[in-house]
């Protein structure tokens, strides 16, 4: 899938506002009253997936907070965390290029709003136990 063909989808079937970088998307996503995050929209034409993901500029590396996020991917459909190559935590779906379609970017899109607010709860626990 190429970047105008997924910046169609989004907009004219999904209802996304977008911006177009070329060889990305982004749009931001208003999670809660107080967090904003923006979502990537990268198709890769060597491995054929579409991925989406939001970054977390919070850091944490309380272990427990590490392992939950890990029991947290075992829970999670279509999204997993990860992290990026500065270390920064993500919440990545990899959507095969064949299969991408409206309804598949909107499950991948709530995915990402259930990691984020689970994000934001195990980051809680973690600091406020210390």
């Amino acid at each position: 899938m190429n970047v105008a063909d997924l910046k169609v989808l989004l907009t004219q079937n999904v209802g996304l506002q977008v911006d177009d970088h070329g060889t990305f998307i982004t749009s931001v996503w208003k999670i809660s009253d107080k967090v904003q995050k923006q979502i990537v929209f990268f198709p890769d034409d060597e491995t054929k997936l579409v991925y989406v993901s939001i970054r977390f500029e919070e850091r944490c590396d309380d272990p427990g907070f590490l392992a939950a996020l890990l029991r947290e991917n075992l829970k999670l459909s279509v999204v997993k965390f990860c992290m990026d190559k500065d270390g920064r935590f993500m919440a990545l779906a990899e959507l095969p290029d064949d299969f991408v379609s409206d309804d598949l970017i909107r499950r991948a899109l709530y995915g990402l709003y259930t990691a984020a607010g689970r994000f934001q709860e195990l980051l809680a626990a973690a600091t406020g136990a210390r």
